[in-house]
This record gives structure tokens, C-alpha cells and sequence, in this order.
């Protein structure tokens, strides 16, 4: 383990914070009130605050190693110590804080080198992502769309995956940008000649899947004058399975369009290529 991962002792802390409390209270607080008294009442209750955070760190409190984080990020009356604040946020990303685990990604990608630290940027912001954080949803979406180097491939799907993520928990800029890998991805399969189709199923036996497709189509309304039919594989341990199949389009967003349509009518479906 580095130097800088070791927990900092509580005189260091303490001497950046007073640093800080300097700083803060010095200028703005004195133009905020005239009152004697007021700059060292205030002073004082943010060291109660800081102290009560350290000790509650040192019982594995994840919103207080957290503010911890955002202090030593923050640098408010120092210069910014970002390995500090790599270590508290790395200890309350640990625990599960979803937004330490979405400021610890940023710090990993924007890390020195080149392409920073990019694999363990996108761990720590898929796991804030898995818990509704909006905007780690929307940062990985991005890094899937543009990859990073040698570490990150660049994936449209998966960059379609996570902004979708990142609209569904109200990010106001994933819209857009899905807006515009879906314009990607449709250039990209013209260029191709790709295909696509909406499976709905998979059955063990041939009949099964045809019977299958017959019900399916009589009873979803999305299906009227859609084409369903059963396509037959073997699978690496030689089993045979028969997938249930609707459409045929040469764009993808017209077989998400139909998929949609048969989500709201309560059936499960995916867009394949053919």
C-alpha cells in the first residue's frame, strides 16, 4: 500500500481544517454579519462539525468519510489534496456510498496518465449507476461511446445501455445523447447492410416454438401484419433451441420501435441482428 492510502492522522486533519475554517470565516462571514462573536461561533461549530465526522469515520460511517472526501477535493482555504481525497471517498465507495463511488471514478479517469485510470473509472461508476446515481449512469455511457486507449473498447450498445440508464433516473442531457447514438448506430448499420429482427422466445422443441409464435401473434395487437416465425440453432453444447422471431427491418431503432410496443403489452422481447 502507497504513503498517501494510509489514513492521515487526526493532527494533520486537524491543521488542514483549521486552515480551511481560516479562510472561510475570515472574508465571507465577516460581510454576512458585524455582530462580536459571530465569526468565532460559526468557526467554532465547524470544528465540531469536522471532529464529529473524523469520529464517526473511524467507525465506518460512510456519509461522513464522504464529507471527508469532499473536504480535501474541495481544498476551501488549501490547495486540493486529491490523493486524501481519493482515500476517504475510495473507503465510503467501499461501503456503498453511491456518490462517493461516482466522485471516486472522476478522480480515477481524470488521473494523471493519458487515459487515467479508465478500468477502475468504470467499476466505481457502474457501481453508483446499478444504484440510480443519474450522472455516473451518464459518464459511463459516455466512456463506453468513446472508449479510453487500450483499457476501454469503444461499444455504441453499451453506451446505449447506460444513457438509457441515465434518462430513466432524470439526467437532463441523456436524451440528446441517445438521440445521437441512435443516429450512430443507424449510419453505422446502413454502412453495414444489417438486418434486424424482434425475438420474443426460446423453446426447447420445434413444435413448441411454432405454437409458440401462433399465440403470440394472436393476442398482441403490435403483431397485426407482422411476419413471426421460428429460427432453429445449436448451441456450443449441441443442444438445439428454437427462437421465436418477429419482423425484419433494415433499421434498428423501427425493431426497438416494434419491441417498445410489445413491452407495453406486457411481452418480453429483445432486438437481435439477423
Amino acid at each position: 500500500m502507497t504513503a498517501w492510502l494510509k489514513k492521515p492522522s487526526r493532527a494533520v486533519l486537524q491543521a488542514g481544517i483549521s486552515c480551511m475554517l481560516l479562510v472561510m470565516l475570515t472574508v465571507p462571514v465577516a460581510a454576512a454579519s458585524d455582530e462580536p462573536g459571530h465569526n468565532t461561533d460559526l468557526s467554532q461549530k465547524l470544528s465540531v462539525q469536522v471532529s464529529r465526522w473524523l469520529e464517526q469515520a473511524e467507525q465506518n460511517d460512510a456519509a461522513a468519510l464522504f464529507n471527508l472526501g469532499q473536504f480535501y477535493r474541495k481544498g476551501v482555504g488549501m490547495a486540493p489534496d486529491l490523493k486524501q481525497a481519493e482515500f476517504f471517498y475510495r473507503r465510503a465507495a467501499e461501503l456503498g456510498h453511491r456518490a462517493a463511488q461516482l466522485n471516486l471514478g472522476t478522480l480515477c479517469y481524470f488521473a494523471d496518465d493519458e487515459h487515467g485510470r479508465a478500468d477502475e473509472a468504470q467499476y466505481w461508476w457502474q457501481k453508483a449507476a446499478e444504484q440510480g446515481e443519474a450522472q455516473a449512469a451518464f459518464q459511463l455511457g459516455l466512456l463506453y461511446l468513446n472508449g479510453a486507449g487500450k483499457t476501454i473498447s469503444a461499444d455504441i450498445e453499451q453506451a446505449q445501455v447506460w444513457l438509457g440508464r441515465a434518462r430513466d433516473n432524470g439526467h437532463p442531457q441523456a436524451k440528446e445523447a441517445l438521440a445521437q447514438v441512435a443516429r450512430l448506430m443507424q449510419a453505422r448499420d446502413q454502412s453495414l447492410g444489417v438486418r434486424f429482427t424482434v425475438q420474443m422466445g426460446s423453446f426447447s422443441d420445434l413444435e413448441g416454438a411454432k405454437a409458440g409464435g401462433l399465440r403470440l401473434q394472436q393476442r398482441f395487437a403490435s403483431l397485426k401484419g407482422v411476419p413471426v416465425e421460428v429460427r432453429s440453432a445449436r448451441l456450443d453444447d449441441g443442444r438445439v433451441i428454437h427462437r421465436v422471431h418477429a419482423g425484419h427491418y433494415d433499421r434498428r431503432d423501427q425493431a426497438q420501435q416494434l419491441c417498445r410496443s410489445l413491452q407495453e403489452e406486457g411481452q418480453s422481447c429483445f432486438v437481435v441482428q439477423e
